[in-house]
């Protein structure tokens, strides 16, 4: 018997395996997450981080809490900097001097963004979204469909690759996914809570922070009003629902990002100026990335989700929508899935991180059908073993391998200048190509600062300085042609190679992502009896 007033504990053996299970989950996603965040330090490691991070440095170097740059919204940007204040005091202690003092200027090349610690930070704050994002994601599941659904949920969205693989980058997908679960959550909530009108309210605001995390997010709330119209209540109780959402929503976004008050236009031409920008770039179809290879950028050569998951949440959603209980659920997430898929697919440019927040919900609908298998099983447990098998090789072992290939990623122009660090010394001259991206805090490694010249620039520098070093690419035509710098004859005659770096040739563009692995060819001057 408890004692009076005091709530009893589960302590059973069950629950501790309970616990300790829901851990490792935790602790698993945690890990393969955490790991590779300091991938290609100090340069970006993927497409779109610098589009995240740009205005946040702007942020940082003006002293303002708005760029005014909306061609993403503002809230993810507004995290990031907080918790670069936050650190401030920390770098000024480690580095002697005040974080200002390192931050890039507007970029000449994309590339170009400093101090790392910046980008360490969003990633971090990636990662650690990413954990709750699978917490919440088991939380849900368990909700719906019972512990065993839980677990299983929980267990894939650890694995799935569509969030294993953006969970180390800085991306806003990860705050729009964090959110548009949150508003799931409330949104099922409100369906048997005895506070009916705030789990509405707050559903709202999870969806208006969703866009201001990512626009088309928004759509979420689709998700709301079709549970909430399959609900059986009364028309009027429907009404004050739908208008607590809608209400929680505006509020949510305001408060979020300010600038839809102050600056509507402008918000309003970014995301114009994203749709434009869409359709003048392409990519593999959303199909192709979830059955059969990654999104390129990622560099990972299975499927996001796969046909065996997808199946499953397939039968998933079927079940949920006999089941009368769950019908109003799985009917508000159809609503919202088919309207996003409906938005990107019709696109030219379609990377699949456009549709992270459904993929929580692919996993707990693949829990439910797995959770009404094992009903029928009368060993569950060997089915368990043989469903966590499945999922360790077809899903643990290539992201975790992937993960660890992250982790040891080094840039080809850090690798360029760790050779230049034990070579070039006081007195030495050396001039290297601003197409490159190379920042400042790789630069200052060298005891003799090397000049930087575009290389429409750089003949006469060379002529006039003959630098000891070059520091020279492949840099790749608009035609799609490539030009080896150091086979051209007038460089060949007077310098040798002494290394090389790298193997994707030199993006022509400065506003885009130059990669990690540019060709970087470092020459030294031949001896004046050698030079014809």
């Amino acid at each position: 018997m408890g004692m009076p007033g005091v709530e009893s504990v589960d302590v059973s053996p069950r629950s501790s395996r309970n616990v300790l299970g829901a851990s490792a989950i935790l602790i698993l996603a945690f890990a393969l997450r955490i790991a590779p965040v300091a991938a290609a330090r100090p340069y970006i490691a993927y497409v779109d981080e610098g589009n995240v991070l740009h205005s946040v440095v702007k942020l940082l170097r003006e002293g303002r809490w708005d760029a005014r740059w909306y061609l993403y919204p503002q809230l993810p940007g507004t995290v990031v900097k907080a918790a670069v204040c936050a650190w401030a005091p920390f770098y000024r202690a480690s580095h002697g001097h005040p974080l200002a003092r390192d931050l890039s200027s507007p970029p000449e090349v994309y590339d170009v963004l400093e101090p790392f610690e910046v980008l360490l930070i969003a990633r971090i704050l990636n990662a650690v979204s990413g954990v709750i994002v699978v917490a919440l994601t088991g939380l849900l599941a368990r909700r719906l469909a019972g512990v065993p659904a839980a677990f299983a949920a929980a267990l894939l969205a650890a694995v799935s690759p569509a969030l294993v693989l953006r969970g180390s980058i800085a991306t806003v997908d990860s705050y729009a996914t964090l959110f548009v679960l949150g508003c799931l959550i409330f949104t099922d909530r409100s369906r048997s809570t005895k506070r009916p009108g705030l789990a509405a309210l707050l559903a709202g605001a999870m969806a208006g922070l969703a866009f201001a995390s990512k626009y088309p997010s928004v759509v979420v709330i689709a998700a709301f009003a079709a549970t909430t119209l399959l609900a059986p209540i009364g028309n009027r109780e429907k009404l004050r629902r739908l208008a607590l959402a809608a209400a929680g929503l505006v509020a949510g976004a305001a408060l979020a990002m300010p600038a839809l008050a102050l600056h509507g236009r402008e918000v309003w031409a970014g995301i114009r100026k994203l749709g434009v920008i869409y359709t003048e770039i392409s990519s593999p179809s959303l199909a192709r990335q979830a059955f059969l290879a990654a999104e390129p950028n990622l560099e990972y050569g299975r499927a996001e989700i796969g046909f065996v998951v997808l199946a499953f949440a397939a039968a998933g959603l079927v079940i949920g929508l006999r089941d009368h209980r769950l019908r109003p659920t799985i009917g508000g997430w159809l609503a919202f899935s088919g309207i996003a898929i409906a938005i990107y697919a019709h696109q030219f440019y379609q990377p699949f991180r456009n549709l992270m927040p459904i993929v929580p919900l692919a996993c707990i609908a693949a829990a439910i059908a797995f959770a009404r298998l094992r009903q029928l099983w009368k060993r569950p447990a060997w089915g368990d073993a043989v469903a966590l098998g499945w999922v360790v090789v077809s899903f643990g072992i290539p992201v975790a391998t992937h993960c660890w290939k992250r982790f040891q990623l080094v840039d080809s122009r850090v690798e360029a200048m760790d050779w230049l660090a034990s070579h070039v010394h006081d007195g030495d001259t050396t001039l290297a190509l601003r197409e490159f991206g190379l920042v400042n805090q790789e630069l200052v490694r060298l005891d003799a600062p090397p000049t930087i010249r575009w290389w429409r620039d750089a003949a006469p520098a060379i002529e006039s300085m003959r630098p000891r070093f070059l520091v020279v690419g492949v840099l790749l035509r608009k035609d799609g042609t490539t030009e080896d710098l150091a086979a051209l004859d007038s460089i060949r005659a007077a310098y040798s190679v002494r290394a090389r770096y790298g193997e994707r040739p030199t993006v022509p563009f400065n506003g885009w992502w130059h990669g990690n692995r540019q060709v970087v060819t470092i020459l030294e001057r031949k001896p004046p009896t050698a030079v014809p």
